[in-house]
């Protein structure tokens, strides 16, 4: 286990570890339990500890308790009073709530990189998400490489803990035995991406946001504890 303080220095003191360091240590320990969390190794709704983490990571407990309160900002976790803490569940309402954010800004999103991305780094997106004939491999790297490039650093926090919902419950559905695959995307997105078309890249892209929404409730609704549930 790695421990968070620098111990017995030559003088016989002991001494805090830099804050460069601890910072280095407490976004390492986020970074690990937030993958946990987005791929449901930490399911929704689970109990979580301090101690816990501390064995399972091999982290310190400072940087632990400090990407749990991040965590906690996040609201990918929640604080149980007096026993620790909960990964927070994913509700019918939260998956509605998720999709009509994404739905709202993602289109906002695309035609702001179709903008601002370089010739470079549109070699980079044709190489990650186009093959010859056109068709788009859609994944969770291409959509963070489009926001990115959209280089806007508030919409980026945003729709970052919005894809980090939308993976969680494509983690979640596998891990109960039902696939969703994301949708094909039309040649048109690629064709308005590299042309400027605004307004059909904006269409094009509600049209395939919509598309998922629509499987990832057909697949919800195969899961026992949702079916026949009201949907939001």
């Amino acid at each position: 286990m790695t421990s968070d303080r620098i111990v017995d220095l030559p003088s016989g003191r002991s001494a805090e570890p830099s804050v460069h360091h601890a910072t280095a240590l407490a976004d390492a320990a986020y970074a690990t339990i937030k993958e946990r969390i987005r791929t449901c190794q930490l399911a929704p709704g689970q109990r979580i500890t301090e101690k816990g983490l501390v064995e399972d990571t091999g982290y310190g407990k400072t940087p632990v308790r400090e990407a749990l309160g991040r965590l906690v900002n996040e609201q990918l976790v929640d604080v149980i009073p007096r026993s620790g803490y909960r990964v927070r569940p994913l509700t019918l309402q939260d998956v509605d709530e998720v999709f009509e954010a994404w739905r709202i800004a993602w289109p906002e999103v695309v035609v702001l990189a179709s903008r601002r991305i370089t010739p470079a780094d549109l070699d980079v997106l044709r190489a990650m998400a186009f093959d010859e004939q056109g068709t788009v491999h859609d994944d969770y790297a291409t959509f963070r490489f489009v926001l990115a490039m959209a280089r806007n650093r508030r919409l980026a926090a945003m729709l970052d803990r919005v894809l980090d919902e939308i993976e969680r419950l494509a983690h979640l559905l596998a891990r109960q035995g039902v696939a969703t695959e994301l949708p094909q995307a039309d040649s048109r997105i690629r064709k308005s991406f590299v042309t400027h078309d605004e307004a059909a890249l904006r269409e094009s892209v509600l049209r395939w946001i919509d598309a998922y929404y629509s499987s990832a409730l057909q697949a919800l609704r195969q899961l026992p504890a949702v079916r026949g549930a009201a949907l939001v």
